[in-house]
C-alpha cells in the first residue's frame, strides 16, 4: 500500500510526463523545445524527489536515501538528455524502494493479521482468562474466572459477578444476600422471629419459640407469640392474677386468705352448725360421700379452696370438717358455736364432727 507521499510523487512524475509530451498528448516541434522541456522536467523531478524522501525518509534506511542523494548529484552535473537517462536511473531505484517498501507493509499486514484477536491484543475482560488457540491465525478464547459469567470479551458481554440469589438457594422466610466473587454461594438471612442458616437445603427458617427461655412464672402457661413476634403471652393459673412475666408482676394469690381463725368447734349429725358447700362448686375437686371414705379426706389445700368457694359467696365465716370437706352459710357466724368447743380438731382442717372455723377478714 502506497502511503500519501507515494501519490504525491506519482502526481509530480505525471505532470513532469506531461511537459515531455509523452502521456498528454502533445508532441514538440523542435529539438530546443524538447531541451527546454526536459529541464523543466528535471527540475520537477528533483523537486518532486526530495519531497517524496522528506515524506518517507523516516521508513527509508540511510543506504537508500543516500543512492538516490548520489543520482541527484548525478543528475545536476550532466546535460540535459543525460539528465533524462539519471533520473530513469533514480525512477528504477525508487521503484525498487518502493517495492521493499511494499514487501515490508505485506509482512506487517501479515503479522497484523496473525496478533489481531489473539492474547497479544488484550480482548478479554478484566476479570476473564485468555488463551490462544491454534491454527493459522491465533485466535483468542476468553474464560471468566470464577464466580463471574458471560462470554469474557471487552468487545462482548465481558465478565460480571454471577448473582448465586437467582436461583433461589433461601428458604422462603429468609433474605438472600449474594457473596461477591470468586465466591459461588449466597448469605441466607432469617427474618425476624425465626430461626435456622435459612438455606433450602439446610436448616431452613422455624419459627422461635420463646417459651424455651422460660420468661413465665411458675404459676403461669406459657404461649408462643408466632414470628415475627419475638415474645410469649404468659397466663396466670386459675386462682392467680398479674401478668404472668417473671420479669413483670408475675402471678399473686388472687386469694390471698386475709383469716383469723376461731378455734375448733364440735358438730353433731343430726343438728349441723352449717351447711356442706361440696358439690356446688368445681374448685372442690373429689366426690363428696364414697361409702366410708370421702372424696375430699384427698382434697391438696382444703383451707384454700373452701376460702375461695366461700368469700365468692359473700359468707363471712366457714369451716373445715374430717381432713377437707367445706362447710358455710350467710348465717354461720351466729350458728358455728352452739355445740360448743373442742380441742381435737387435726392440722387446721378439723377431724370428724369437728370444724376448724375461719373468719375471712378481707370479705
Amino acid at each position: 500500500m502506497a502511503g500519501p507521499s507515494s501519490n504525491i510523487l506519482v502526481l509530480w512524475i505525471v505532470m513532469a510526463l506531461c511537459l515531455l509530451g509523452e502521456t498528454c498528448g502533445q508532441q514538440s516541434s523542435s529539438e530546443a523545445t524538447k531541451k527546454s522541456n526536459a529541464v523543466d522536467t528535471v527540475y520537477i523531478f528533483k523537486q518532486a524527489l526530495y519531497l517524496h524522501i522528506a515524506a518517507v525518509s523516516y521508513r527509508y534506511s540511510r543506504e537508500d536515501v543516500g543512492i538516490m542523494s548520489d543520482l541527484f548529484g548525478r543528475t545536476q552535473n550532466s546535460s540535459d538528455w543525460t539528465r533524462l537517462h539519471h533520473l530513469q536511473d533514480v525512477e528504477g531505484h525508487l521503484e525498487q524502494v518502493l517495492k521493499k517498501e511494499k514487501m515490508q507493509l505485506e509482512r506487517m499486514w501479515e503479522l497484523v493479521s496473525l496478533v489481531e484477536g489473539s492474547c497479544l491484543a488484550s480482548p478479554c475482560d478484566a476479570k476473564a482468562a485468555c488463551t490462544n488457540t491454534a491454527g493459522p491465525a491465533l485466535r483468542a478464547t476468553c474464560t471468566c474466572m470464577t464466580g463471574y459469567t458471560g462470554d469474557g470479551f471487552i468487545s462482548g458481554t465481558g465478565c460480571s459477578d454471577m448473582d448465586v440469589c437467582l436461583s433461589n438457594p433461601c428458604d422462603t422466610k429468609a433474605t438472600c444476600k449474594d457473596n461477591p466473587a470468586p465466591a459461588l454461594d449466597a448469605t441466607c438471612t432469617c427474618t425476624s422471629g425465626y430461626t435456622g442458616d435459612g438455606l433450602r437445603t439446610g436448616s431452613g427458617c422455624s419459627d422461635i419459640n420463646a417459651c424455651l427461655v422460660n420468661p413465665c412464672h411458675a404459676k403461669a402457661t406459657c404461649t408462643d407469640n408466632p414470628a415475627p413476634a419475638l415474645d410469649a403471652t404468659c397466663t396466670c393459673n386459675a386462682g392467680y392474677t398479674g401478668d404472668g412475666l417473671v420479669s413483670g408482676s408475675g402471678c399473686s394469690d388472687q386469694y390471698p386468705m386475709m383469716l383469723k381463725k376461731l378455734g375448733c368447734w364440735a358438730d353433731k349429725w343430726l343438728d349441723r352448725t352449717m351447711p356442706s358447700l361440696e358439690g356446688t362448686d368445681k374448685r372442690l375437686d373429689g366426690r363428696h360421700g364414697n361409702g366410708f371414705y370421702m372424696g375430699y379426706m384427698a382434697r391438696t389445700d382444703p383451707v384454700k379452696k373452701c376460702y375461695k368457694v366461700a368469700k365468692d359467696r359473700g359468707y363471712k365465716v366457714f369451716a373445715v370438717q374430717d381432713s377437707g370437706e367445706c362447710r358455710s352459710s350467710a348465717t354461720a357466724g351466729d350458728t358455728y358455736k352452739k355445740h360448743g368447743p373442742s380441742t381435737e380438731c387435726i392440722g387446721g382442717e378439723g377431724y370428724a364432727w369437728l370444724n376448724d372455723v375461719y373468719e375471712i377478714m378481707d370479705a
